[in-house]
């Protein structure tokens, strides 16, 4: 993405962190999926709903698009590394039974994965999230252009490209890399709504002035200030084309 925005996963157990940057974001879903126990009952055409509890799934998949055999490298280093996280830690090596902490990792990525306050700009918390896996997608092209790199330790000679035709011990490296991973959120603070003793008075009980989701809790429920009312925008005349801004999802290196 461009501006510089990253995406920073850390395993927490050992405190390693990667930094994702330069890539495109190709998708991104917050999903929140509440769990009902369900009852029927005889005579009763609607079933008795007992609430059990409300859970929240992140997905979101990026690509990386370079000729560049540098910057493809370097991301396969943090894509391995990446994969590494999702391994525990361990008490003893030869003790496979020894599991001294899980792979769980906290994640950051703008206000879309955030547990930063909205007066706190600068904080990058992120939230605590156990990975339910990643996948790595080199693509495979069927021309010239299209077809990964591979490389031999060395420039051809004669050749710019650094590619060579055989080799036991060669090194593939795609143009474009395809990253998806889907996090299950585990947050730190009690979600849901207090009574504060009036019927019309409930609070958010989430961390003030804190985001949730993609954006703030409003502060008349509790959590951090109203967002800023803008100046209402002109009418648009009938029959003059409207000119409607798009913002840059993002953009690979090429």
């Amino acid at each position: 993405m461009g501006n510089g925005t990253k995406l920073m996963v850390t395993h927490i157990a050992t405190g390693h962190t990667i930094q994702f940057q330069d890539f495109a974001l190709t998708e991104f879903s917050d999903s929140l999926s509440t769990s009902w126990s369900k009852q029927e009952v005889y005579g009763r055409m609607d079933p008795i709903m007992n609430f059990q509890g409300t859970s929240r799934e992140i997905s979101m998949g990026v690509s990386w698009k370079s000729a560049n055999s540098d910057f493809m490298t370097a991301r396969h280093k943090e894509i391995t590394q990446l994969m590494s996280f999702q391994y525990p830690t361990y008490l003893a090596t030869d003790n496979a039974l020894a599991i001294q902490s899980p792979p769980l990792l906290r994640v950051s990525f703008a206000n879309l994965i955030s547990n930063a306050g909205a007066s706190d700009k600068v904080r990058a918390d992120g939230l605590i999230c156990a990975m339910d896996g990643c996948a790595y997608a080199p693509a495979l092209g069927s021309t010239p252009e299209a077809s990964p790199m591979v490389r031999v330790g060395g420039n051809r000679t004669g050749a710019n490209t650094g590619l060579l035709t055989d080799g036991a011990d060669a090194v593939i490296l795609p143009k474009e890399i395809s990253l998806k991973f889907k996090f299950t959120v585990l947050h730190e603070d009690s979600l849901g709504w207090h009574y504060n003793g009036d019927a019309s008075s409930y609070d958010w009980m989430g961390p003030k002035n804190a985001s949730f989701g993609p954006g703030f809790m409003p502060g008349k429920y509790g959590g951090g200030p109203l967002p800023e009312k803008s100046s209402p925008e002109p009418p648009i005349n009938e029959g003059e084309p409207s000119e409607v801004p798009v913002a840059e999802v993002g953009s690979a290196v090429g």
